[in-house]
């Protein structure tokens, strides 16, 4: 049986007995003697039972931490360096005090919505959030420690906006691949903490931060490996965390598809922060979304190539015309590793639970590398060409990060479900407080 189930039962069996000594022990006696008929032997009977069994927890309770507390020494005997399930346990503490301070409310653990990033390392997920436009108000300067306010990059970093709580996780915790029993411990243990302090909803949804770069330039069996590795993760998520989240899927670094810097280079702050990507329009948590990617993304293309003729006549420069006039080609490009990559990942099967794709953007969190030419590239090498532009210094701008974060992922908040048994036991104890405390009511209004 179950901790809470059989700690339940108990409190509900003591209020049982309590009422049962306090209403019907007057009546119960021997031959002219009625011993319960006295308020007194009432209490003393009461007070004795319950002082038996808390006497009886409290002795169980101390002889569980003693037991907890040798286990604990024996270990620290055996490797005194920290596990990342103690260091992301310090973290959790250290980010709940702040949101506890900071909120006043009882409610505060559920005032914000929470999601996680998770993606394959050098994704650029701290970068996107760094230059998202959000405000942190932990923030006193541009440094990601800052912002974060808690947390450390090799573990997970805890992200405070006005909307929202972002925990940017490690990239080696969605890939396994560089200690892998260590990584999976410390995954699992991020997990379990979860749970644990936000049982009925522990997150909101799930932001999956992929490097378009990655798409580019890896063979197809890093493809496949990423894709694989990140479907265990979000099963894994959906099984441990027992709700039903949606998957933002973020393509970042898209400042590598060749004529990106050309083409979005001029726009102005407000057309920068808006959103270039697609959320697929549905109501249904489980329904099958991955299949409308190849539309979605055509639709996308259509609407650059709409707007080509406006971006060359704005465009004075001959030599980045050529860039713009080409960027639709460049991102059409994309369509079929895309496709493939999320199809990977989000494709249901009869075996495994369907977890839901509920869209797919583009992203830049700030121009840095040498863009890569998808459509020259292949027919350049043929002729001694490289398939490659300048490299771009790194002091750039943000792209289709601000709106995507406020107005699209963090509005639908309540699009996750809640784990029903974790409410139906928060309901239970509550309801079982209520009752003993009605019983102690009555029997002092008895008295």
């Amino acid at each position: 049986m179950r901790p809470w189930i059989k700690t339940t039962l108990i409190m509900l069996g003591l209020v049982a007995f309590s009422a049962i000594v306090w209403f019907a022990g007057p009546f119960a006696g021997y031959g002219e003697t009625y011993p319960l008929d006295s308020v007194f032997w009432r209490l003393v009977v009461i007070s004795a039972v319950l002082l038996v069994a808390g006497g009886v927890y409290g002795f169980r309770f101390w002889r569980r931490r003693k037991a907890e507390k040798a286990l604990a020494l024996a270990l620290a005997k055996e490797s005194e360096t920290p596990s990342d399930g103690d260091i992301l346990n310090e973290r959790m503490t250290e980010a709940l005090e702040v949101l506890k301070s900071s909120s006043g409310s009882s409610s505060y653990l559920y005032d914000l919505p929470w999601y996680i990033i998770i993606g394959p390392p050098g994704a650029g997920k701290t970068t996107a959030l760094i230059n998202s436009g959000l405000k942190f108000p932990l923030a006193n300067d541009k440094s990601a420690a800052a912002i974060a306010g808690v947390g450390g990059t090799r573990y997970c970093d805890w992200w405070f906006t006005e909307e929202a709580v972002l925990i940017d996780t490690a990239g080696r915790y969605t890939t396994q691949d560089s200690d892998t029993s260590s990584d999976k411990k410390s995954w699992e243990a991020f997990l379990q903490l979860l749970k644990k302090h936000r049982p009925k909803q522990p997150i909101n949804g799930v932001i999956l931060a992929i490097s378009l770069e990655d798409l580019m330039v890896i063979d197809a069996k890093d493809i496949d490996a990423h894709s694989t590795a990140i479907r265990k993760r979000l099963l894994e998520l959906h099984t441990e965390l027992k709700v039903d989240f949606p998957v933002y899927s973020l393509f970042t670094k898209a400042d590598l598809v060749s004529g990106f810097r050309e083409y979005f280079g001029s726009f102005t702050e407000a057309r920068r922060r808006k959103v270039w990507g697609a959320t697929f329009q549905t109501e249904d948590r489980r329904k099958k979304t991955v299949g409308e990617v190849p539309t979605e993304h055509d639709a996308l293309v259509r609407r650059l190539t709409e707007e080509l003729p406006d971006r060359l006549h704005e465009e004075p420069d001959p030599i980045a015309r050529i860039g713009i006039f080409g960027f639709p080609a460049q991102v059409a490009n994309l369509r079929e590793r895309i496709a493939m990559f999320l199809a990977a990942i989000f494709e249901p099967t009869r075996f495994q639970p369907n977890v839901a794709l509920r869209g797919f953007y583009f992203s830049s969190g700030t121009q840095e590398g040498t863009p890569i030419d998808q459509v020259l590239g292949s027919m350049g090498r043929s002729f001694g060409a490289t398939g490659v532009t300048d490299r771009f210094s790194g002091t750039g701008k943000s792209f289709f990060l601000h709106d995507l974060l406020k107005n699209v992922i963090f509005a639908e908040s309540g699009w996750v479900s809640r784990d029903i048994r974790a409410v139906r036991r928060a309901a239970m104890l509550y309801w079982g407080g209520i009752a003993a405390v009605g019983v102690v009511a009555l029997a002092a209004i008895g008295a």
